[in-house]
């Protein structure tokens, strides 16, 4: 009798080693494959950040500047706090890639940019918008403030020549300055600071405009 107690006490015992070695087994498993959701989850989001990016400034691309520009616009309608939107532009651009290169006038682009986002503020948003127009949202920021930025970010392009293969490049660039009011749309925003940048280039360049409240306003072709 004592020895069958044995007996079964002693296949209790190795039931219960089993069960645990397969027990580790499987949280092995699951750590491993947990381990791989990861890095799978990694390269997605390494991907979908590399797809925002412009390739050649590095900056944010013009998908990611709408994406943040209606992130801004909700919270700012939700909270009533002002934002603001600086669209800048190299002025004669055509002229650099003309007389000096594609390549030179590549690395006027990619200067700038850096100068740029050097000089904002880590909640600012820049990104390239298309060419050799850029985008800047600055959060929190009433009209003067913006207005500032935007005239050293001007600066920051007159005041210092670009070391290019071809040689140091002065460029000069336009801008244009737009805050938002309660009721208007972030389109209606970018469009304001698009009018304010052409007013900049009409009136001789190397200048910054501020836009005016909304309103009715004829859009004017935009010289070079």
């Amino acid at each position: 009798m004592l020895e069958a107690l044995r007996a079964e006490a002693r296949r209790e015992r190795d039931g219960a080693r089993q069960l645990s070695e397969e027990a580790l087994e499987v949280r092995g498993l699951l750590t491993h494959l947990a381990d791989r959701l990861d890095k799978v989850e990694q390269k997605a989001r390494a991907l979908r950040s590399q797809s925002l990016r412009d390739p050649l400034t590095g900056l944010w691309n013009r998908g990611a500047w709408e994406d943040r520009l209606a992130e801004e616009a909700a919270r700012a309608r939700r909270y009533g706090q002002p934002f603001s939107v600086i669209l800048w532009d190299v002025d004669r651009f055509k002229e650099v890639n003309d007389r000096h290169g594609h390549l030179a006038g590549d690395m006027v682009l990619q200067s700038l940019a850096g100068r740029t986002l050097q000089m904002l503020r880590r909640s600012d948003f820049v990104a390239r918008y298309g060419g050799e127009e850029f985008a800047v949202l600055l959060p929190h920021a009433e009209e003067e403030a913006a207005r500032i930025v935007a005239e050293k970010i001007r600066r920051i392009a007159a005041d210092r020549e670009v070391a290019t293969r071809a040689g140091p490049i002065r460029v000069t660039l336009s801008a244009g300055v737009a805050t938002w009011v309660p009721g208007e749309e972030a389109l209606e925003l970018v469009d304001r600071a698009d009018r304010a940048l052409y007013r900049a280039k009409e009136a001789g360049r190397n200048r910054v405009e501020v836009a005016p409240p909304p309103g009715p306003a004829e859009k004017a072709a935009a010289p070079a």
